[in-house]
Protein backbone atom coordinates (compact mmCIF):
# COMPACT_ATOMS: atom_id res chain seq x y z
CA UNK A 1 0.00 0.00 0.00
CA UNK A 2 1.61 3.49 -0.93
CA UNK A 3 0.99 6.05 1.23
CA UNK A 4 0.09 9.73 -0.53
CA UNK A 5 3.20 11.99 0.94
CA UNK A 6 0.94 14.93 1.62
CA UNK A 7 -1.16 13.33 3.99
CA UNK A 8 1.92 12.64 6.44
CA UNK A 9 1.35 15.73 8.40
CA UNK A 10 -2.10 14.86 9.74
CA UNK A 11 -1.13 11.28 10.38
CA UNK A 12 1.41 12.26 12.75
CA UNK A 13 -0.07 15.71 13.74
CA UNK A 14 3.34 17.64 12.26
CA UNK A 15 4.55 20.08 9.54
CA UNK A 16 5.09 19.02 6.27
CA UNK A 17 8.76 20.33 6.86
CA UNK A 18 9.41 17.60 9.64
CA UNK A 19 8.12 15.06 7.15
CA UNK A 20 10.99 15.93 4.83
CA UNK A 21 13.50 16.22 7.39
CA UNK A 22 12.48 12.73 8.83
CA UNK A 23 12.33 11.22 5.34
CA UNK A 24 15.52 12.79 4.44
CA UNK A 25 17.18 11.35 7.87
CA UNK A 26 16.19 7.64 6.72
CA UNK A 27 16.80 7.98 3.50
CA UNK A 28 13.42 7.26 1.90
CA UNK A 29 12.93 8.24 -1.71
CA UNK A 30 9.29 8.80 -2.52
CA UNK A 31 7.68 7.41 -5.55
CA UNK A 32 6.56 9.56 -8.16
CA UNK A 33 2.87 9.02 -9.24
CA UNK A 34 -0.28 10.73 -10.58
CA UNK A 35 1.23 14.05 -12.04
CA UNK A 36 3.76 13.78 -10.10
CA UNK A 37 2.29 12.99 -6.27
CA UNK A 38 4.67 11.93 -4.32
CA UNK A 39 3.96 8.34 -2.38
CA UNK A 40 5.67 6.51 0.17
CA UNK A 41 5.57 2.65 0.53
CA UNK A 42 4.11 0.65 2.77
CA UNK A 43 7.92 -0.31 4.22
CA UNK A 44 8.75 3.41 4.66
CA UNK A 45 5.45 4.17 6.76
CA UNK A 46 6.91 1.66 9.32
CA UNK A 47 10.46 3.76 9.44
CA UNK A 48 8.17 6.55 9.74
CA UNK A 49 6.14 5.16 12.68
CA UNK A 50 9.44 4.04 13.96
CA UNK A 51 10.94 7.38 13.72
CA UNK A 52 7.94 9.50 15.36
CA UNK A 53 7.34 6.88 17.99
CA UNK A 54 11.09 7.55 19.31
CA UNK A 55 10.64 11.68 18.68
CA UNK A 56 7.85 11.17 20.68
CA UNK A 57 9.91 9.66 23.33
CA UNK A 58 12.37 12.73 23.27
CA UNK A 59 14.60 11.19 21.19
CA UNK A 60 16.49 13.79 18.57
CA UNK A 61 15.72 13.13 14.77
CA UNK A 62 19.02 12.02 14.47
CA UNK A 63 19.23 9.52 17.93
CA UNK A 64 15.96 7.95 16.11
CA UNK A 65 17.17 7.35 12.43
CA UNK A 66 20.45 5.79 14.27
CA UNK A 67 18.69 3.59 16.65
CA UNK A 68 16.04 2.64 13.55
CA UNK A 69 19.03 2.03 10.81
CA UNK A 70 21.57 0.88 13.57
CA UNK A 71 23.84 3.41 12.63
CA UNK A 72 26.07 5.41 15.10
CA UNK A 73 24.84 8.78 16.40
CA UNK A 74 27.18 11.81 15.80
CA UNK A 75 26.54 12.55 19.43
CA UNK A 76 28.21 11.47 22.49
CA UNK A 77 26.15 9.65 25.11
CA UNK A 78 29.42 9.40 27.38
CA UNK A 79 29.89 11.60 30.73
CA UNK A 80 32.74 13.54 30.96
CA UNK A 81 35.14 12.81 33.79
CA UNK A 82 36.10 16.05 35.72
CA UNK A 83 39.86 16.77 35.11
CA UNK A 84 42.19 15.89 38.72
CA UNK A 85 44.64 18.91 39.14
CA UNK A 86 46.74 17.28 42.08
Amino acid sequence: MNCLLKSLPNRYGVARSQIYNRTNVLGIVTVKRDKNKAYVTADHIKLLDQIHELIQQDYTLEASAAAILGQPTRQSHETPVPHSYS
